[in-house]
């Protein structure tokens, strides 16, 4: 099939290259949503994770779009964070979540990181504040919501 203007075949990676290679296997998508800035425009931000070739879940992401001045900013959950916020969603340890548990708690986990979720008012940046909710304010959310 012929390639389309501007897209170049060696900047698109095989299927399963990165399993093969012993480095990343899958990601996913958890959720995607927009949130509008101060300033009326809307940014796309997507909450995605990704495995390792054996199947755990190496590290969350949260990727923002700004469709108007057509950049990307991401930032990573790994480590304490990763962590809490699987504790928090009653997946266990990180060492040990498979990404079909994450899968099937994908709503839990992103309604768990959205309140963490900040976009600076520019929608230059994303960042996580884990110190945005407090303790007692995750425990309130998570025995609020249906499973």
């Amino acid at each position: 099939a012929p390639l389309r203007p501007g897209i170049a075949s060696a900047a698109l990676p095989a299927p399963g290259a990165g399993a093969a290679a012993g480095g990343m296997g899958t990601s996913r998508v958890l959720r995607r949503l927009t949130r509008r800035l101060p300033s009326g425009q809307i940014v796309l931000l997507t909450i995605a994770r990704e495995c390792l070739a054996g199947g755990t879940v190496s590290r969350l992401k949260v990727l923002m779009y700004h469709p108007t001045t057509a950049r990307e900013s991401s930032v990573f959950i790994t480590g304490p964070l990763l962590e809490t916020v699987f504790r928090g969603c009653d997946l266990g340890s990180s060492w040990s979540v498979m990404g079909d548990a994450v899968d099937a708690a994908a709503k839990e986990v992103a309604d768990y990181l959205l309140p963490l979720i900040h976009v600076h008012p520019n929608g230059e940046e994303v960042e996580i504040r884990s110190e945005a909710v407090a303790p007692s304010t995750r425990a309130s959310t998570r025995a609020a919501s249906p499973r």
